[in-house]
């Protein structure tokens, strides 16, 4: 915990934080993180025996300016932090396993050149945003296999989550519907009889920068 606030040689350094100190650090100690990150390296790490590996939300580390929040990527490709490691690192920055984090939890020129007031930096974060989606369809969607090996139609569902900074973490879904021909629609997304459209999900996000939306079937 100290290691957030105390000043540190001006030599590299590494520290190492386990997720559930990385959690009671981001909601007593958010911005001395975030400036402490400015200038040092850190490794987040889930708190679980190798043999029965679980994770945590790498967002929550993202947003605090920790450069690596390892992962447990055996825990099978249906775990929700692992999708959201994959959207950050497959996609941005043409899937080299690096992006730059954004300029207000890098930059110390502000810092350095304005101790004065206070040691604060004076790069605004991105604005909080609300996010209003609705998923109309999903297509070509398998179905799981009978006794027999043949195709069968079953309920599809869908989930929709946000991982990111701890408050912006959130989940909603829509009920299974079956798929008709390998296209799955949910009722929850259409227009009523009166054609009035029906209420979205509705995120509200913080702290965009560290945010990536899964999309689960």
């Amino acid at each position: 915990d100290s290691r957030f606030s105390r000043q540190l040689a001006s030599e590299p350094h590494v520290g190492f934080v386990a997720c559930d100190e990385l959690r009671a650090l981001e909601r007593r100690k958010l911005q001395q993180m975030i400036e402490y990150h400015r200038r040092y390296l850190t490794i987040a790490f889930p708190l679980a025996p190798r043999r029965a590996p679980a994770n945590f939300n790498p967002g929550a580390a993202w947003a605090c300016g920790v450069q690596a929040a390892a992962l447990a990527l055996s825990s099978g490709c249906g775990d929700g932090a692992v999708l959201a490691h994959c959207g950050r690192f497959a996609q941005d920055n043409g899937g080299c396993g690096f992006v730059l984090k954004p300029p207000h939890l890098r930059d110390i020129e502000a810092v350095v050149n304005h101790a004065d007031s206070g040691g604060e930096s004076l790069i605004a974060p991105p604005s909080a945003l609300r996010l209003d989606l609705r998923v109309l369809a999903a297509r070509a969607i398998p179905g799981p296999g009978d006794a027999e090996g043949e195709a069968v139609d079953a309920p599809v569902g869908v989930a929709v989550s946000i991982w990111g900074a701890t408050g912006d973490c959130a989940r909603q879904t829509y009920r299974p519907s079956l798929p008709s021909n390998g296209i799955v629609v949910w009722p929850e997304a259409l227009p009523s009889d009166d054609k009035m459209l029906p209420k979205p999900m509705s995120f509200i996000i913080g702290s965009p920068a560290a945010a990536v939306l899964v999309v689960e079937l």
